[in-house]
C-alpha cells in the first residue's frame, strides 16, 4: 500500500524491507477492519488505521534515545 511505504520513508528516513512492510500493511489492514466494525466509513477507517502505525513507529526502538 502507497500510503503505507509513503509512511515508512517518512519515518524510518530508508525503505523498510519486504517482511517490515508487509508487517506494517497488515497491522494496517488489521486497524482498518476494527474501525469498520465500530461503524467508522471507510476512507476514515484508513485514515486512523495509518495515524496507528505512525505512532507504533514513533514509539519503536529506532527513536529512543539513551544518554
Amino acid at each position: 500500500e502507497r500510503a503505507v511505504d509513503r509512511l515508512l520513508v517518512a519515518t524510518l528516513a530508508r525503505s523498510a524491507d519486504r517482511t517490515r512492510n508487509r508487517q506494517a500493511c497488515d497491522f494496517v489492514n488489521a486497524r482498518v477492519d476494527v474501525y469498520l466494525d465500530d461503524e467508522v466509513a471507510e476512507d476514515e477507517a484508513r485514515a486512523r488505521a495509518v495515524a496507528d502505525l505512525a505512532h507504533v513507529l514513533f514509539n519503536s526502538n529506532e527513536f529512543v534515545y539513551v544518554e
